[in-house]
């Protein structure tokens, strides 16, 4: 139970962390910016040809495009939202057992010595 609970918290922090830095990254960012840009000026475009062409089924097909591109692209961000944590913890520990090691502490103790 304990378990699930916090499988959740965490999740659901993740979300909001991933949405909250998504939507910085589309405001801030130049490169994001233009992408996001140039994907719905093409997505227009797109939904205007199907209109002109009177094909109700490839205007249904691009309207369907963006909510999957901003699921992708939601489920992308979390994955290395995801592993950029795990990653950190490996860093951390890595660093600590470099920190720990009888040379390396040998050479701190001699440093605040002096």
């Amino acid at each position: 139970m304990f378990k699930s609970s916090l499988y959740k918290a965490f999740n659901d922090y993740v979300f909001e962390r991933m949405d909250d830095v998504l939507d910085r990254a589309d405001k801030l960012d130049k490169d994001c910016m233009h992408y996001n840009k140039e994907f719905y000026r093409l997505q227009g475009r797109l939904l205007e040809l199907s209109r002109q062409l009177n094909n109700e089924e490839l205007c249904t097909l691009v309207t369907k495009i963006e909510p999957l591109v901003n699921l992708e692209r939601g489920l992308s961000a979390e994955w290395a939202y995801k592993e950029g944590l795990r990653d950190s913890y490996r860093i951390q520990r890595e660093v600590s057992k470099f920190l720990a090691s009888p040379r390396v502490a040998a050479k701190r103790k001699a440093t605040e010595k002096q």
